[in-house]
């Protein structure tokens, strides 16, 4: 089964754009859903508790601070794209190093 890899647009957009309010709940009733700890974070600062928590009961968050290439790449991505925040750059690395490099299917969003 493919896995959708989400980066914060798509979660803030379920939250503040799109009127189906159980976007992702119905997303991850037909495919895996995951994001990366950044992502999570961001929607944290950026959304209330309840919502937050609402949004990511069906969304699988994934820590990658302790993959050992994780660091120089994340590194390498903000300095050769410093438009892009963390957010979007671990999203990136997670369909990298989590699905890419071990042949998994996977759709970045």
């Amino acid at each position: 089964m493919t896995t959708k890899i989400l980066d914060s647009t798509v979660i803030s957009a379920s939250i503040k754009e799109i009127t189906c309010l159980d976007f992702i709940e119905r997303c991850s009733k037909i495919y895996p859903v995951e994001t990366s700890l950044e992502v999570f974070r961001e929607t944290e600062r950026g959304f209330n508790k309840i919502t937050t928590n609402k949004r990511f009961r069906c969304i699988r968050v994934i820590d990658l601070r302790y993959h050992g290439q994780y660091h120089s790449l994340l590194n390498y991505m903000k300095n050769r794209y410093p438009y892009l925040h963390d957010g979007e750059i671990s999203s990136f690395l997670l369909a990298l190093l989590e699905y890419e490099k071990k042949n998994k299917e996977y759709y970045d969003l």
